[in-house]
């Protein structure tokens, strides 16, 4: 089947057979498949307590604001990243023994790292559509400026947290299996990792989404993060090469860590 699906792609033959191997892995992992369903679900929550009519309410009453979807969708949006992006922080995890065909096969591992980062934006892809069409139904769409605004700074986040999420997954790497609950924690420092740089990005990204409301230029939030989005996108497509160099360098511990 990952044969196949390698002939017919669109990608080059080893990145797309890596990625059908990666979407093969997801549908193993019944418990990752169940998790996809939580965010639209818990989007579909929030817009049913926050999104409706509220008598009374103005600008400055929680209710009334979280109800605009000038607001509501770029916080949406952030949440169900922040849910999503935290297993790329160990990509590795249910490789197990299969970790040595990497570095026993010919081909080089920014292309085991691009497959799974093509698998990681496909699903933020298909769950953020999900969502918008959720939040589209139940709120409304935002404004043209901040629809550009939001779109631009997922971009960014997503490619500069996949950047530092790849050195993560081969310095902190943690052996977990499909199937299993009990003792299923993700590494420490991956953690820690990932907690800071979302909080990093979080950090960067909400005062420039307010940025336009306070100097009046609206479509100013886009322009930076279009901006922002093209400087990470290049910076992930060089770390490539650099992560390729630190898997070798690590190749010990990721063998002794997954293999065992």
């Amino acid at each position: 089947t990952t044969l196949q699906f390698s002939e017919t792609s669109i990608l080059p033959p080893r990145i797309a057979a890596l990625w059908g191997k990666e979407a093969r892995y997801l549908f193993r992992n019944g418990f990752a498949v169940v998790s996809l369903i939580f965010p639209p679900m818990l989007v579909l929550f929030f817009s049913i307590q926050f999104a409706g009519p509220h008598p009374g309410g103005n600008w400055h009453n929680r209710p009334e604001m979280f109800s605009r979807p000038d607001m509501f969708f770029p916080a949406m949006m952030a949440y169900v990243l922040l849910i999503l992006m935290a297993a790329s922080y160990n990509c590795f995890a249910f490789e197990g023994r299969g970790i040595q065909t990497y570095f026993m096969l010919p081909l080089r591992f920014r292309e085991v790292l691009l497959a799974k980062n093509l698998m990681q934006v496909s699903l933020l892809a298909a769950e953020m559509a999900l969502c918008t069409a959720v939040l589209a139904w139940r709120v409304g769409l935002p404004s043209p400026p901040v629809l550009a605004a939001t779109l631009a700074a997922i971009v960014f986040a997503v490619s500069g947290q996949l950047t530092i999420a790849n050195w993560s997954s081969l310095s902190f790497p943690k052996k977990m299996e499909f199937g299993k609950m009990k003792g299923q924690r993700q590494s420490g420092m991956a953690v820690l990792t990932a907690f800071g740089t979302q909080l990093v990005f979080g950090g960067i990204c909400g005062p420039i989404l307010f940025a336009g409301r306070w100097t009046g230029n609206f479509w100013l939030p886009a322009e930076i993060f279009a901006f922002l989005a093209a400087a990470a996108l290049a910076g992930y497509v060089a770390s490539l090469d650099a992560m390729t160099v630190l898997a070798e360098r690590k190749k010990e511990l990721l063998l002794e860590t997954l293999g065992k």
